[in-house]
């Protein structure tokens, strides 16, 4: 992967007379920005490689409301917040800077009680953002775990965090690697289970909010074969 050729277009589908289905296209990057409160705190980011633009991509995306979340993994430096939205009420930008979320301070590298990098996002129909944290920085040969894996889930009408839960060490193995999430809600909000595939471990983490407890599921399909 060419890190440094950074492209993304996010389609938003748009319903019409003439048809339902149409696409438009509503945002697109070539170099990610971030909104700093002010130009001067901004330009000591770039000063110190804290923020590197071209460094940042892309790879998930979630809808909530008036909210696009954009994540951005920490494959390499210089990624100022991981988990991040744009307002898509009267937002005519088409490469608006990025928003972090819930704030900076959870985004910040090194705060293990915040998100260190997140690939994929889910918001549910009771309203809470489930945020799977790798606990990583860097990509393949260079990957560091830096925080445990864990769990993060906001009440989305308030930003405010509701649960963190860091997976156990024996729901791991020195394979591991996580990047998606999967959530499914029974008849009440308090009836729900998540599942995390460890797709390079080869299986599966699963999570119950009830219980507030997680297990491993391992199976020879879950194994690659030729």
């Amino acid at each position: 992967m060419n890190l440094k050729i950074v492209f993304l277009v996010l389609f938003i589908a748009a319903a019409s007379a003439k048809s339902a289905s149409k696409l438009v296209e509503k945002f697109a990057w070539n170099v990610l920005d971030y909104a700093y409160p002010d130009q001067a705190t901004k330009q000591h980011a770039l000063n110190t490689g804290e923020f590197i633009p071209q460094n940042g991509i892309p790879v998930g995306i979630e809808v909530w409301r008036d909210k696009l979340f954009v994540t951005v993994p920490r494959w390499r430096k210089g990624i100022p917040s991981t988990l991040n939205y744009v307002n898509l009420r009267n937002n005519y930008n088409k490469s608006p800077a990025l928003i972090p979320y819930p704030d900076w301070r959870t985004n910040k590298e090194g705060n293990c009680e915040g998100v260190t990098t997140t690939y994929r996002i889910k918001a549910d129909a009771c309203d809470r953002l489930w945020v799977l944290d790798s606990g990583t920085l860097g990509i393949e040969n260079t990957t560091q775990q830096l925080c445990p894996y864990g769990i993060l889930v906001y009440d989305l009408h308030t930003d405010r965090l509701i649960r963190r839960y860091n997976f156990k060490p024996e729901d791991t193995n020195p394979q591991t690697f996580i990047a998606n999430i999967a959530v499914d809600i029974g008849k009440t909000c308090d009836d729900t289970f998540v599942y995390a595939s460890d797709e390079l471990g080869h299986g599966l983490l699963v999570y119950s909010w009830a219980e507030n407890t997680s297990w491993r599921v391992e199976h020879g399909f879950f194994l690659q074969t030729l």
